[in-house]
């Protein structure tokens, strides 16, 4: 989490500023954002991610249902617009709403910051066994790359890193990232064997557990005034 914060607050300072987390999941990031004094709203396509988000994190985060291509946020009443790990979930039918949605919330020169996993790496060979999302990572970074040209957004930064993810075992990666997903859940024991395989075969094994390695890419845009 803290490379997705580190390229985030290198364009933006978020202290004091008023967020929008779109696809919040268990809320982790908007909490790093509050704890830099932002005002964060966590916006959540899932409700058992929302109730999670509310228990954990009481009002210090305002959680509500609501999908990205129907932001529950009135215009103009954002600084900064959110998509961690999240743009590339939204129905590709549905993401030049999501991103006209984002224009409608932010503030004149507000900002719209956008991070995804590259469709290759470590990480993604081995999930790609449960959840191969090659084509709409490549389709949404893509969109990302031409999102200047519609006049709306101007691009600040590209930023290319490295998401380091340590596991203790095989049985953690499913659990953090398998089971809390009803799709990939239910594929898992017909893949099980290769996955398994693929952990051991690709992640470098240190003191502190299995290390696999996961680039990335984020897009950092103003909105034009």
């Amino acid at each position: 989490m803290s490379e997705h914060l580190d390229i985030l607050t290198k364009h933006c300072d978020v202290s004091r500023k008023s967020v929008c987390d779109i696809g919040a999941g268990d809320g982790s990031f908007a909490a790093s954002l509050v704890n830099l004094g932002a005002n964060v709203t966590a916006v959540e396509v899932d409700e058992q991610h929302v109730s999670a988000i509310k228990q954990a994190h009481g009002d210090t985060i305002t959680a509500l249902m609501g999908e990205a291509q129907a932001l529950p946020l009135p215009d103009a009443s954002v600084d900064l617009a959110c998509f961690m790990f999240s743009f590339h979930h939204v129905p590709l039918h549905y993401q030049e709403t999501a991103i006209s949605e984002a224009q409608r919330v932010l503030r004149p020169a507000g900002r719209l910051h956008v991070a995804d996993p590259r469709p290759f790496g470590q990480l993604t060979e081995v999930l790609l066994h449960v959840d191969d999302e090659t084509e709409v990572r490549t389709i949404s970074q893509k969109r990302m790359d031409n999102l200047h040209a519609n006049g709306n957004f101007v691009l600040v930064s590209k930023d290319e890193y490295t998401l380091v993810r340590t596991f203790k075992n095989f049985n953690e990666l499913t659990s953090k990232l398998i089971m809390n997903d009803t799709t990939r859940a239910e594929r898992l024991p017909s893949v099980r064997d290769k996955m398994e395989t693929a952990f051991h075969k690709l992640s470098k094994k240190t003191e502190m557990g299995f290390v696999l390695n996961q680039p990335c890419v984020s897009f950092h845009f103003e909105r034009a005034r």
